[in-house]
């Protein structure tokens, strides 16, 4: 009898750890809505609590290593959190040029976001300037895929 105790209370001890691991967040730097004027971002999952997420979002968001990225990394602010959904970023800058178009998505699932972010960024761009790309492949929280 001892043992089903301890074996049920590991099982609970595993499934709650599990769940309480899904919180995520992303934060966007955007000075003035331009991507002209700069554009970093970040995105954290499976943090235990939605404030965990959120300081790490914007911990990441104000940390990205890009030049003359100073007045992005002083607009970041949480722009959503998000529970068991997948998260992705899309521009059509690089290190040397910059974006005039950005998007970012969040969804139940890689496909979503990844949609979403393009979608956001094709919108801005309007057939100017250089297509769109996703930022590689997005991140997903908790049992998303």
């Amino acid at each position: 009898m001892m043992w089903r105790t301890v074996w049920a209370s590991a099982l609970v001890a595993v499934v709650w750890t599990g769940t309480a691991r899904a919180e995520g967040a992303i934060a966007v730097g955007l000075p003035s809505d331009d991507p002209k004027n700069g554009f970093v971002y970040g995105i954290v999952t499976d943090k235990a609590t939605v404030e965990d997420a959120r300081s790490g979002a914007m911990s990441e968001c104000k940390g990205v290593d890009v030049r003359d990225t100073s007045r992005a990394k002083q607009a970041c602010k949480i722009i959503e959190t998000f529970r068991n959904q997948c998260a992705n970023a899309a521009y059509n800058g690089d290190r040397n040029t910059v974006s005039t178009a950005v998007g970012w998505g969040v969804g139940p699932d890689t496909a979503t976001a990844n949609s979403r972010a393009m979608a956001m960024c094709n919108t801005v761009r309007k057939g100017t300037g250089r297509p769109c790309q996703l930022d590689g492949d997005p991140v997903c929280d908790g049992d998303a895929k």
